[in-house]
């Protein structure tokens, strides 16, 4: 983990006082106003303040900066689970997955990988074949990229995953995968929202999906 420095301001009195704190209103010629670190506000006129000087030293109580050394450049592993829910042309279909990217962090900012997706996937067909209920199973693999917009407590991303799907039941069923989603990154926990696509022999499948994931 890195720090940063807490600076603060300092007010000398012309009595011969300090005040350590931050300074949160001056009027100039006439008053300031200094809150310290409990809270406490002092208000002088400003023909009792001798000068304002800024105080650099580390505190003792350092903070620690957000930004964590896992988003140092290197390794990186992403796990996530998905649940999925097809609209149009897949309006009775819904999917459970979980989704496994491992890739390289170039920078703070930009990750790339790769992974795969096993996926169980459930039609649906209500008023259609008897109420009948079938199961497939999926398994996407694609390439990833991932956007760290900014280094906070919370991050917001983008994820974006292209590839290939297999249709474990019937392999002539199997074509292009695609994912694009955005979410919030908590330290090493994610939440995720965005839109799946499966084509299949000239149709095309969406699924809304949302994510919950964390990071090794």
């Amino acid at each position: 983990m890195a720090f940063v420095t807490m600076a603060q301001d300092v007010v000398y009195l012309k009595n011969g006082s300090v005040i350590k704190g931050s300074v949160i209103e001056m009027i100039p010629n006439q008053s300031i106003k200094v809150q310290t670190a409990d809270g406490s506000l002092f208000v002088y006129q400003m023909n009792e303040v001798d000068r304002i000087e800024r105080d650099a030293t580390k505190q003792n109580n350092q903070v620690e900066e957000v930004i964590d050394d896992y988003l140092e450049r290197g390794f990186r592993g992403l796990v996530d689970l998905g649940a999925h829910f097809g609209f149009g042309d897949a309006a009775d279909n819904y999917q459970v997955s979980a989704a496994f990217t491992g890739g390289y962090q170039i920078n703070r900012m930009l990750f790339v990988g790769g992974g795969i997706a096993p996926t169980l996937n459930i039609f649906d067909y209500e008023g259609y074949h008897d109420d009948e209920v079938i199961t497939t199973f999926l398994l996407p693999i694609y390439t990833a990229v991932r956007l760290d917009f900014i280094n906070t407590k919370v991050t917001p991303f983008f994820d974006g995953r292209v590839g290939y799907y297999l249709n474990t039941d019937d392999i002539d069923y199997s074509d292009l995968y695609f994912y694009a989603g955005v979410g919030v990154r908590l330290k090493k926990i994610s939440l995720g929202a965005g839109y799946d696509y499966y084509a299949n022999d000239g149709s095309a499948f969406g699924f809304a999906t949302l994510r919950f994931g964390f990071e090794f």
